[in-house]
This record gives structure tokens, C-alpha cells and sequence, in this order.
């Protein structure tokens, strides 16, 4: 479990700050919102070409 919170640190961080599960959250509500917004466009666009 340390070592999967260890390489989740390096994959997000890479300067070396500090790990905390606050700013990991933070990270992945923000990819995820990221992710759905990407969805919802590609949606969209396969819409308006049928």
C-alpha cells in the first residue's frame, strides 16, 4: 500500500512535494472533470456528424 501511494506520488508529482491525500483527491476530481469534458465534446461532435 506504501509503495502504491509512493508511485502515485511520482506520477503526479514530479518536484518532489510533499504527498498528501488532500491535493491527491484534488488531482483526480480534476482529471476526471477533465476526462468527462473531453467525453461530453467527443460526444457532441459524433452527434453533429451523423
Amino acid at each position: 500500500m506504501i509503495m502504491l501511494s509512493y508511485s502515485f506520488k511520482y506520477y503526479f508529482w514530479d518536484d518532489g512535494d510533499v504527498f498528501s491525500a488532500s491535493n491527491f483527491l484534488l488531482i483526480i476530481f480534476v482529471k476526471l472533470q477533465f476526462s468527462l469534458h473531453i467525453y461530453r465534446s467527443l460526444l457532441a461532435g459524433i452527434r453533429a456528424l451523423v
